[in-house]
């Protein structure tokens, strides 16, 4: 794994071994960055859910002012540290210990951010998990409060991710510069959240190069882009 280009270009990033985060090919990080590219340049760049800080390191090496990573695995953030000392990017960077919620709580007091990317992991949402959202603390409690309403009372079902899409979504909105951008990473099992997706969000939909995608302009998906590899394609879409 390695920075594609800018003034990091061709430094080797650590990896973490495991399942605890999703990682980040090279060629999925070019593709990404070829479509975002416009929106990088002096940038705040929030990086969600950041693993080995691939995504957040690249943005800063083509010129984002500046960049914010949230990870709540520990193994992740020394590796998010090392990296950004590899390649002398730290001194731009702030890394946060945090569940995705809670760091994005934090970072609400830092500013507007012109470019949010979120890559949640695999392994999501219920307690005990590699990843959850800290639904029973009390300031998350309160929050979800605020955002939902009564539904926000019930979390125990085992989709908590799902749950938590809506209000995590209206705080990415409410982070973002009045011309800022989302961007979503999954895959193509976890569409169940996608309507609640607003127009200024381009998803990242990963699938194996068998699966059809016809049906997502009956769900008001416009395809902007697709990218095919040997067994799996990228494919960049957002709201009609």
């Amino acid at each position: 794994m390695r920075v594609i280009a800018g003034s990091a270009r061709r430094m080797v990033l650590k990896s973490l071994d495991g399942t605890d985060t999703r990682p980040t090919l090279d060629r999925y990080k070019e593709t990404l960055f070829n479509t975002i590219q416009t929106y990088v340049p002096d940038s705040f760049f929030i990086d969600v859910c950041a693993g080995t800080g691939a995504i957040g390191i690249e943005a800063l090496s083509r010129g984002a002012d500046r960049a914010v990573f949230i990870e709540n695995n520990r193994k992740a953030i020394s590796v998010i540290e090392e990296n950004l000392q590899r390649t002398h990017l730290a001194d731009r960077a702030e890394v946060l210990t945090a569940d995705a919620v809670t760091g994005l709580m934090q970072t609400e007091k830092k500013g507007p951010a012109d470019v949010i990317y979120i890559d949640p992991p695999y392994n999501t949402g219920n307690e005990g998990w590699v990843y959850n959202d800290n639904v029973n603390d009390p300031r998350i409690r309160k929050w979800l409060g605020q955002v939902v309403g009564k539904e926000g009372e019930d979390l125990s079902r085992h989709d908590k991710w799902l749950c938590m899409m809506y209000p995590r979504l209206r705080l990415l909105q409410k982070l973002l510069a009045e011309d800022g951008v989302i961007f979503i990473s999954i895959d193509d099992a976890e569409y169940s959240g996608s309507k609640l997706v607003g127009e200024d969000t381009l998803i990242v939909v990963e699938a194996s190069n068998e699966t059809e995608l016809d049906y997502l302009d009956a769900l008001g998906f416009n395809i902007i882009k697709t990218k095919e590899y040997r067994t799996n394609k990228h494919v960049f879409i957002m709201k009609g």
